[in-house]
């Protein structure tokens, strides 16, 4: 399974969608790791250690879209990382103004949604790809 988070209504770019959870922007002097971990803490309440994420590699996504009325321009880099130990969703503490739910999705099942439309998200499939090709290597899935 993987855990999704649905984005807050308010969220500049894909509000209401799912996304892999979780994610956030770097800031100046940040390590990717550094800032995983930061992320994670923030949106989500976890408390995790820089050994318990798994790099899986680099994507580069862009996109452009309008959102709120205004366009909206995407050119990212991310470092992804799995993060492998049991989550109960009762006990995460989530962030607001990011993100409305959380909710787990068997990977095929949400693999399939992404490609075929049904699932309201802002994943980029080739992204979702990797984590799941990780998950296969390490017989996680």
């Amino acid at each position: 399974d993987v855990l999704l988070q649905k984005r807050s209504e308010m969220k500049d770019s894909n509000p209401g969608d799912y996304d892999i959870s979780s994610a956030g922007h770097m800031a100046a002097g940040d390590e990717p790791l550094q800032a995983s971990v930061r992320e994670m803490k923030e949106e989500l309440g976890l408390d995790v250690r820089p050994e318990q994420l798994h790099y899986v590699g680099k994507h580069r996504g862009a996109f452009e879209a309008v959102f709120h009325g205004k366009m909206f321009r995407d050119n990212e880099i991310s470092s992804v990382y799995v993060y492998t130990d049991p989550v109960e969703i009762e006990q995460l503490t989530l962030q607001e103004e990011e993100l409305e739910e959380v909710r787990w999705m068997d990977y095929e099942e949400c693999h399939r949604r992404i490609l075929d439309g049904s699932l309201p998200n802002c994943i980029y499939e080739d992204e979702f790809r990797m984590v799941g090709e990780y998950l296969k290597e390490t017989d996680m899935k």
